[in-house]
């Protein structure tokens, strides 16, 4: 794996670079440092994650030897109702950089997930933390993708893959850093302003599909129109036009070419 100094030689907007050989979350240092003062733009590597985590308190594969497990620290300078954004825009970003050392097509599903094939190769998880006043004061991107030849546990063969498994040749876990922080380190430069929401609707696997929406203990199917201008999901419910911003998709019924 890269070092430190490598990266900061390379990428000298970085505030500060910790690189592990393992730890429980890089979300959970990163979030650490970020309440300790670290600046803007740390950034936490680890070659595996005991407790790697996504949303809604689930658990994510992180291997030793096969994944790229990254969290970034920004203390972004927007309204609170918009740091939710931040992962639509490491989305995108990563889904560039994966399409630049990879020949891959990626799409993303609503909305932390990046999917190659209809299976999952990425995962996204944005935390953050705000002043008294309510104004954002940090937030931690911690980003998963499976990068090397992989065997899922059963209860993720069927979903999930990664990007050697579906390529079909070797590829740099080195590389594929480097190209997230000049994407992600770019498109950050310019938030909240920038294209990433035209890029992520363009990247939207789910429109035209059928889905299963869990919120609490309410699920019901719905039709996917796009995405708004927040990032919400628009859908069809039964004739009626809604917008969701928070919820899970429990299933997915292709009708088309989706990703």
């Amino acid at each position: 794996m890269l070092t430190r100094e490598e990266l900061l030689n390379r990428f000298p907007a970085l505030g500060e670079v910790e690189i592990h050989e393992a730890i429980s979350s890089t979300n959970d240092r990163a979030i650490a440092l970020a309440k300790a003062g670290a600046p803007h733009l740390t950034l936490v590597l680890s070659d595996s994650q005991s407790v790697g985590r996504g949303r809604g308190s689930r658990s994510f594969f992180s291997p030793s030897g096969t994944g790229v497990y990254y969290s970034i620290l920004v203390r972004p300078k927007c309204a609170a109702e918009e740091v939710s954004r931040l992962t639509l825009l490491a989305a995108v970003a990563t889904a560039e950089a994966i399409e630049e050392i990879a020949p891959l097509q990626v799409g993303i599903k609503w909305v932390n997930d990046l999917w190659v094939n209809r299976r999952k190769v990425t995962g996204i998880l944005t935390e953050g933390g705000f002043t008294p006043s309510g104004d954002p004061a940090w937030a931690v991107i911690g980003i998963g993708v499976n990068v090397g030849k992989m065997t899922f546990p059963p209860s993720l063969a069927a979903v999930a893959t990664s990007l050697e498994n579906e390529a079909g040749c070797p590829l740099s876990r080195d590389d594929l850093i480097c190209h997230m922080t000049e994407r992600l380190l770019t498109r950050l430069a310019d938030f909240p302003n920038g294209d990433y929401l035209d890029a992520y609707r363009a990247r939207s696997c789910l429109v035209g599909a059928t889905v299963e929406i869990a919120r609490g203990e309410e699920t019901y199917p719905a039709r996917v129109l796009g995405i708004g201008d927040k990032g919400e999901l628009l859908l069809d419910r039964a004739g009626e036009r809604v917008s969701l911003s928070s919820g899970e998709i429990a299933h997915v019924t292709f009708h088309g070419n989706n990703h």
